[in-house]
């Protein structure tokens, strides 16, 4: 279940690329949070499509986005984006979205505030290619 969500590329097709905290359960200590870096909007396309893709498919791609707390593959974003994406959210007071209020619009990804430097955002999105990234104001 999606908890929050900031736009971070704009694919300059009506669509854009995320970055998502989700809910996936509890545990002894507490909720568990999940973070998502998806710039391509990986998402959207394994919600649309209707190619037979098997589990294992999906799980790659999930893989792939999932920004772990202790990532264990090369492939995955590293452990401090993930905790700078928490946090920011915890700080925000961990607000969440009802994208069926009107006029909803997810905001805009505040890379300095979360403590990313512009290379370190141009890293995070450099699997997109030909997109525009925005700076939140």
């Amino acid at each position: 279940m999606t908890l929050y969500e900031w736009k971070i590329t704009d694919l300059g097709n009506g669509e854009y690329g995320y970055i998502w905290i989700a809910n996936s359960g509890k545990d002894e200590f507490g909720a568990i949070h999940r973070v998502y870096v998806d710039p391509d909007n990986d998402d959207a396309w394994l919600s649309k499509s209707t190619v037979g893709i098997d589990g294992n498919q999906v799980g790659n791609v999930v893989d792939s986005i999932e920004a772990h707390e202790e990532p264990c593959c090369e492939w995955q974003y590293p452990a401090s984006w993930y905790g700078r994406i928490l946090l920011l959210w915890k700080r925000l007071g961990s607000p969440r979205i009802d994208r069926m209020s009107p006029g909803y619009e997810a905001p805009w990804f505040p890379w300095l505030e979360a403590g990313f430097t512009n290379e370190e955002r141009d890293n995070l999105i450099a699997k997109t290619s030909n997109v525009e990234t925005v700076e939140a104001e």
